[in-house]
């Protein structure tokens, strides 16, 4: 308290005693940001890491999204069971369901980008196979045994060895 003061308050309904007294509070913001604003800060920043880790590597990418969803939620409901119970939304809510989208919409973006390699794959997939349909030339591997190029004996198979290009070479 910085001063208090007696006197008369003077209203319409008349005078009266009062006693006033300046209050003067300051909050500590060193704390806060030491222990929830910067974790939960680190927390999303590691949780983009994934967004650099190769689209092949599924068990990093996974591992490191869910550990970084079960921190934020742990973070969260600690600072919630140390703060008391009130019936409105606090400023340390609004910010923890924040960094909990971010850190979700990390791990969703991997999924997102799974789903959409994987169909492109499969289109690429079914590309080739088109191509190799229309060009059977280029659809037989080199060195095969082709039960087709059989010679007298039917259990004898001859071996046609074929060039880069798929055409095959006088084997004799």
């Amino acid at each position: 308290m910085r001063n208090v003061a007696a006197g008369n308050s003077k209203s319409a309904a008349g005078s009266f005693p009062c006693l006033r007294a300046y209050i003067h509070l300051e909050r500590r913001l060193r704390a806060y940001v030491l222990s929830t604003f910067l974790p939960s800060i680190l927390i999303v920043l590691l949780s983009w890491v994934s967004f650099w880790i190769d689209l092949e590597s599924v068990p990093a990418r996974i591992s490191l999204g869910i550990l970084t969803m079960l921190t934020i939620t742990t973070q969260s409901s600690v600072h919630l069971r140390n703060m008391p119970a009130v019936s409105f939304t606090k400023a340390i809510d609004v910010w923890m369901a924040t960094c909990l989208v971010f850190v979700f919409g990390s791990f969703i973006e991997y999924s997102v980008v799974n789903v959409l390699a994987r169909r492109e794959k499969f289109n690429q997939q079914q590309h080739q196979q088109q191509q190799q349909h229309e060009n059977p030339q280029h659809q037989r591997p080199a060195n095969v045994i082709e039960p087709s190029k059989q010679v007298a004996n039917p259990t004898v198979y001859r071996l046609e060895l074929c060039t880069a290009v798929g055409t095959p070479m006088d084997g004799g």
